[in-house]
């Protein structure tokens, strides 16, 4: 994490940029979940037709933020500068985890939905996926996931569906080999 950080702890200017990016981030992640959670739900409604407490992707969102919130602001008042490039470093794994399953919903609704369900996937995926990243600029690292795990699988799959079209095939895809 130190190399994608580029800072040296052992140097006063280290520890005052690893103190400025886990403000920064500390700040921005209430918004952050806050967003994935309304722009999630939004897709839910739009897909379904509702949003339940239960296993979805709202949910999941929801929870994931209480933990991360919890971890953030109740587990002591001043973290030491190891502590808060671990959290960081939790950041990653915890953005990664989270925009891959976001990422497998999507693709699951472009699978399975019609085009006004199609819509709104990429929609509110699309806005999900800009948002986190922006909210996740204090750590570069943490804020090209989103860009890479939902952006560029959308992209993959509309390759996918212009190479069907243009040869001929029938516009569906299909998950199994056949």
């Amino acid at each position: 994490m130190q190399r994608f950080l580029d800072v040296d702890l052992a140097t006063a200017s280290g520890r005052a940029l690893i103190e400025e990016r886990y403000l920064s981030l500390r700040r921005q992640v209430p918004i952050i979940y806050l967003l994935g959670f309304v722009n999630l739900s939004g897709m839910e409604l739009s897909t379904a037709g509702r949003i339940e407490i239960g296993l979805n992707l709202p949910t999941i969102i929801a929870t994931c933020g209480f933990v991360r919130l919890f971890n953030w602001y109740c587990m002591g008042t001043q973290p030491s500068h190891e502590q808060m490039v671990r959290r960081m470093q939790q950041t990653v794994w915890f953005a990664a985890a989270v925009c891959l399953t976001v990422c497998a919903r999507c693709l699951y609704l472009l699978h399975v939905g019609d085009d006004a369900s199609h819509m709104a996937v990429m929609l509110f995926g699309g806005l999900t996926a800009i948002g986190v990243s922006y909210g996740l600029t204090a750590l570069p690292v943490a804020g090209r996931i989103p860009l890479l795990l939902i952006i560029v699988p959308y992209r993959w799959l509309q390759s996918c569906r212009e190479i069907h079209s243009s040869l001929g095939l029938p516009s569906g895809w299909s998950w199994s080999p056949s």
